[in-house]
């Protein structure tokens, strides 16, 4: 096994946060995790993973469309509620 410098071990001391994709790399290969996050080797697909966070952006926009377009579909529902609400009310009181 190869001696580990004080530098490896100064960033594998400092550096403790494990993320989610640190775990989906580490099951994937486990030595490509080991050269990225210890020996900070840079990676060899990066316009992949450029690609990756692109199309992650762009879902998070539409999800967060999706959300206010939802909002505002409750606020148009609860509103025609109301109107209707408020024509039938003055239907019986017209009478």
């Amino acid at each position: 096994m190869a001696k580990v410098s004080r530098k490896v071990m100064s960033r594998m001391s400092q550096d403790r946060l494990i993320r989610a994709s640190d775990i989906g790399q580490y099951v994937f290969c486990q030595r490509a995790w080991w050269l990225a996050r210890v020996l900070d080797v840079p990676s060899t697909n990066v316009g992949e993973m450029n690609a990756g966070t692109r199309v992650h952006r762009q879902h998070g926009r539409r999800v967060i469309w999706a959300a206010r377009a939802r909002q505002v579909g409750i606020i148009l529902l609860v509103a025609a509620l109301l109107a209707f609400l408020a024509f039938l009310f003055t239907l019986t009181r017209g009478s």
